[in-house]
Formats: C-alpha cells, sequence, structure tokens
C-alpha cells in the first residue's frame, strides 16, 4: 500500500486557494488522520508506504498506533527544513535495514557525469533538493525484497528531474536487490518521462515522451521566474536513458489518484520488478468525488488516494 497523507504542514497554511471550497474542521489533522488510519487498520497491508508525514504526528500518533497492531515503522524527514517526509512501516515480514537517503546520494556515475555538466544544474541536483527516498530491505520466506519509497520532486517543469530521480533510485536498488518494490508519490502522471522510463527500459529521442521530459530543461530555474536568466541550466542537451529491465506496473492504471481543484491525475504507483502482480484495488471514480468539489473533503483525508497491490515471491522469469 502506498498512500500520500497529504501534510498538516500544508493543510494549516491558511492563504493556500487550494482549500477555499471546504470548511477549515475538516482539513484539521485531528478530523483527517483517523479516517486515514482506519483505513491503513482496514487494509492490512504487509508493507505500507506513507509520504507527506508530519514529523510530529507521526511520533504521537501514527507510529504509536500502528505498532499496537503489529508493525514496525521507520521515519525519514524531508530535507530544507520542513517538518514532514516518508515513513515505511513492515508487517508479518523480517525487516533486516533501513535508511533513509537523499536523492544525491543514490545518484550513480552516468547521472553525476550528466549533472555535472552544468553548474546551475548542479547547484539544483546536488544542494537544492530536499526530497529523500527511503530503502529498507525486507526478507519473506527467506526471500530479500528491496523496498523502496519515494516522493519526487513535484515542479510541473521538471519532468526531467524526475526523469533522473527514477534512473537513480532504479539502479540503486536493482544494484542492490534482484527482486525490488518501487513506490510512491511520483509527482507525475503515467505519460511522463520516469514511469515510461521504468515501464519501457529506455527514454530515447522520437519516443512519445521525449518532448515533455525535455522541453523544459532550459526554462525551468530553482525558485524564479523566467527572467532570473543566470540560473537557467545552459549547458545541457537532451540524451536518451536506459535501465536495464523495465519494472511491472503492479498498482494499475487508474483514471485519477490525486483530484484536486483543477486538477486530476494520477500521480501513485507501485512498481516491481523479480516479483509476479497477483492483482489491485481498484481506485473510486470521479462521481464519487464530484460531489464535495475535490480531496480532501468531509470523507476523504488527502488529496491522494491510497493504492493497493498484492504481489507473490514467485517469479516465473527468476
Amino acid at each position: 500500500m502506498s498512500y500520500n497523507l497529504l501534510a498538516d504542514l500544508y493543510t494549516s497554511q491558511t492563504s493556500s486557494p487550494l482549500w477555499t471550497y471546504l470548511d477549515k474542521k475538516y482539513l484539521s489533522i485531528f478530523y483527517r488522520l483517523p479516517n486515514l488510519i482506519n483505513e491503513i487498520i482496514d487494509t492490512e497491508p504487509n508493507i505500507l508506504l506513507l509520504q507527506e508525514v508530519d514529523s510530529k504526528h507521526y511520533r504521537r500518533y501514527i507510529k504509536p498506533i500502528l505498532e499496537y497492531y503489529g508493525y514496525v515503522g521507520f521515519f525519514g524527514e524531508k530535507g530544507g527544513g520542513q517538518s514532514e517526509g516518508l515513513c515505511s512501516f513492515f508487517k508479518g515480514v523480517e525487516v533486516c535495514e533501513s535508511s533513509t537517503l537523499k536523492f544525491k546520494d543514490v545518484y550513480n556515475c552516468e547521472i553525476k557525469k550528466f549533472i555535472n555538466f552544468d553548474n546551475n544544474f548542479k547547484d539544483i541536483m546536488y544542494n537544492k533538493l530536499g526530497t529523500i527516498c527511503q530503502v529498507t530491505e525486507i526478507r519473506v520466506m527467506n526471500v530479500v525484497v528491496g523496498i523502496a519509497n519515494i516522493h519526487l520532486f513535484y515542479h510541473p517543469k521538471a519532468d526531467h528531474i524526475r526523469l533522473l530521480q527514477c534512473k537513480a533510485v532504479y539502479e540503486y536498488v536493482v544494484k542492490r536487490w534482484g527482486r525490488v518494490v518501487v513506490g510512491g508519490d511520483f509527482n507525475c502522471d503515467w505519460r511522463a518521462g520516469g514511469v515510461r522510463l521504468l515501464e519501457e527500459g529506455r527514454v530515447e529521442e522520437g519516443g512519445e515522451c521525449w518532448e515533455r521530459v525535455w522541453r523544459d530543461l532550459n526554462v525551468f530555474n530553482w525558485g524564479g521566474g523566467d527572467a532570473e536568466d543566470s540560473k537557467k541550466v545552459k549547458n545541457l542537451k537532451p540524451r536518451e536513458f536506459t535501465i536495464q529491465q523495465p519494472m511491472t506496473l503492479a498498482s494499475g492504471i487508474h483514471s485519477f489518484t490525486n483530484y484536486a481543484v483543477g486538477f486530476i491525475e494520477q500521480l501513485d504507483y507501485i512498481y516491481v520488478k523479480g516479483l509476479k502482480p497477483m492483482g489491485y484495488a481498484e481506485c473510486i471514480e470521479r462521481s464519487v468525488v464530484e460531489p464535495f468539489t475535490a480531496m480532501p473533503n468531509e470523507r476523504m483525508g488527502s488529496d491522494h488516494l491510497s493504492v493497493v497491490c498484492d504481489v507473490s515471491i514467485d517469479d516465473d522469469d527468476e
């Protein structure tokens, strides 16, 4: 199960125009969190990957409650001084080790070589990104599996960054483990470069997502408008990226997993390699959300839906 809980850090920003449709009492973490935790408990996942978890609510509520139900959990705070992050919980499996890494810690030589061609891009990729990934090694019936919980960079003009993040995580976990699960909030739809790289094994010139991936490479700059030319990436050109073997989408294609005012799209996925997908839970239809305008609302505690799937350690290809 992968679930972006929508951090209280963001819903408590009263100046945000995102929540004007909703009475403030329904935005309170004390209204939303019981619904979110009840959904998790009802689902009973063995592997639970959570994003946008407030650190204080993790310590005070989420960890104690899930530990009561037999889970072992790990929390990693996002960089940049933000008080939210990722946490991964496990039940019914042996946890061998777990660590939280900045994405720069999982760049391989190929990615580093590409990044280092441009100082502005290098600064973004090494010093600016607060995004993190959480990796855990578990053992199921004497079979070792690597788990990666990710929350990719959010900016709409940064599909090229998300492509590199997907490439980096894939190379890091596959190098260490043959059987892997990569799940989380990818902050992009299924047509984007990072998702296509994992599913198809390559992002190449002439491909469906090529133009989309690289169109903002020389436009995006950190924290400024288009006028800040000195911060733009100037010395990089689009290039092809590949992975050794595509992954399999285990959590399914849905009409949406994120439903906000003016934006409805699937952003959340669970991918596997060396494991056999056995089925996934269907997400709700738009007609369920429409009477409430958007998510979160009186019934739904986050602006994301959870994605849930079953996988087997038996794989015919292994």
